[in-house]
């Protein structure tokens, strides 16, 4: 079998292209609110447990994961936004 050939415009188009994403990343937490960006910080940047985030955060840990879902629910809806500007 031949190896498959990928387009160029295919490549360009990748949504994991580090490139592209970081400035979208980037643009979509200085959109969020504070409390949302830190929750997102902390669990994924600083890669901090949910009980390690609550302790940072003094909440309750399930306060953290729904906070965490709301932040990540606002933060899809962002990107969304950006994809259709």
């Amino acid at each position: 079998m031949l190896p498959l050939e990928t387009e160029p415009a295919m490549e360009e188009d990748r949504e994991d292209d580090p490139e592209r994403s970081y400035p979208e990343l980037t643009s979509v937490l200085a959109r969020l609110t504070d409390r949302y960006r830190q929750v997102l910080e902390l669990r994924f940047l600083s890669g901090l447990t949910l009980k390690e985030t609550a302790e940072a955060l003094d909440m309750k840990t399930n306060a953290v994961k729904v906070l965490q879902h709301r932040a990540l629910k606002r933060a899809q809806q962002l990107a969304h936004n950006n994809e259709t500007d």
